[in-house]
């Protein structure tokens, strides 16, 4: 059998295709669990290009496979589908056509990537002497139960000696790959924090139990557990984003709810932090007679690089680009992806792809890209994938 030989002009000139292919899933967006559309669509390049695949198992999951099983040798690509309920403020002709839904963060370009890697693939597909998978996923964003479980779940992967997923990024320079092994995105925890105090008249303060105070005097202390009670060489971040209570400015309010989240890169800090939460709200209880109740649901893990893996992307990358073009010494972020839940189950990466576009943040109605250099993630992963069959 032939080695497999992808040749870089040949990749960089299927740009152009790639930039529509991207422009169209921008101009359609759509949320977590609705990804109907651009299921059908990336089945659709599938069916042209002659790449067998498996759907109809897990929401709108597909699972594409290329190559032979001559050798058991199988490794896996992922990408994620969905976009944010966010109203697109680009001014540009593949602005989002669907009211209120927006690919905020890159989802569309993580998709275009993996077709892109697909069409690679397939035209070397005789070359290749094992197993490549690619996974186009649902509902990233639906935390905490992302679309990552159910694939899983679904049993239909089978078995990879490999995982290898991306990530747009603005945090690093555009078109450069940040790789980073261990601990690399934080674990999102959400937590609801409930207190039950008594009502009066806002002037008879003492004939009551203030809900707001006891609420402002639990975000005062849940901020010192962090500076306080946290190894300032483990990063860990808590944040109340929303607080609701009462009804009237003149009335003591007997109820006040805060919302929050919580962000770590250990799973001991993980379970101090709840643990210790719920020794704020007891003490809150015994001193101002009142009834507090927390509700913590933990959302996805910590992602975790394997370093074996995480040097064998970082070696082709190098190869491919140059070294100017991998940034090892980029920082972990707190923001969390539940690729996480494959890296529990295989050995693999998660890297990511700095893009300038911009110059606008993951999540902002006015985030874009580099389109100009989509080709570089297709053609990153074939040679990944070109190495790893040798």
């Amino acid at each position: 059998m032939n080695k497999i030989n992808i040749n870089k002009n040949d990749v960089k000139n299927f740009n152009s295709k790639l930039v529509e292919i991207r422009r169209d899933f921008h101009m359609y967006p759509e949320l977590s669990y609705e990804e109907n559309r651009t299921s059908k669509k990336i089945k659709e390049y599938l069916d042209n290009w002659g790449i067998k695949y498996e759907s109809n198992f897990y929401n709108n999951a597909i699972i594409a496979s290329i190559g032979s099983k001559k050798r058991n040798k199988t490794i896996g690509f992922r990408a994620d589908m969905d976009a944010l309920p966010l109203t697109e403020k680009n001014d540009y002709e593949y602005k989002s056509k669907n009211n209120g839904i927006m690919h905020a963060c890159g989802h569309d370009a993580h998709t275009t990537i993996l077709l892109g890697l697909a069409k690679i693939l397939k035209d070397q597909e005789y070359s290749i002497d094992g197993e490549v998978k690619l996974i186009f996923q649902p509902a990233e964003e639906a935390s905490p139960k992302g679309g990552s479980q159910g694939v899983l779940e679904s049993n239909k992967i089978g078995g990879l000696d490999y995982i290898f997923g991306l990530h747009m990024w603005p945090f690093i320079k555009g078109g450069t790959f940040g790789i980073i092994s261990g601990p690399t995105m934080a674990s999102s925890d959400h937590f609801y924090i409930k207190i039950h105090g008594e009502s009066s008249h806002a002037a008879k303060p003492h004939l009551g139990v203030d809900s707001i105070l006891i609420g402002s005097q639990i975000v005062q202390e849940i901020q010192s557990v962090i500076s306080r009670n946290i190894d300032t060489l483990n990063p860990a971040v808590i944040t109340v984003g929303k607080i609701t209570g009462g009804t009237r400015y003149n009335i003591l309010a007997n109820y006040c709810e805060l919302e929050g989240t919580v962000r770590t890169f250990d799973e001991n800090v993980r379970d101090y932090i709840e643990n210790k939460l719920n020794l704020i709200l007891k003490s809150k209880e015994i001193e101002h007679e009142c009834q507090c109740e927390l509700i913590y649901k933990r959302g996805y893990p910590v992602v975790v690089n394997d370093k074996k893996a995480t040097e064998f992307i970082k070696t082709v990358a190098k190869d491919c680009f140059g070294e100017d073009k991998v940034n090892e010494d980029c920082e972990i972020s707190t923001i969390a992806e539940d690729f996480s839940y494959y890296l529990k189950k295989y050995r693999g990466s998660f890297i990511w792809f700095g893009v300038d576009g911009n110059h606008e943040p993951l999540h902002s109605d006015t985030f874009d890209i580099d389109e100009e250099n989509l080709w570089m993630g297709s053609y990153l992963f074939a040679k990944v994938a070109e190495k790893y069959f040798e």
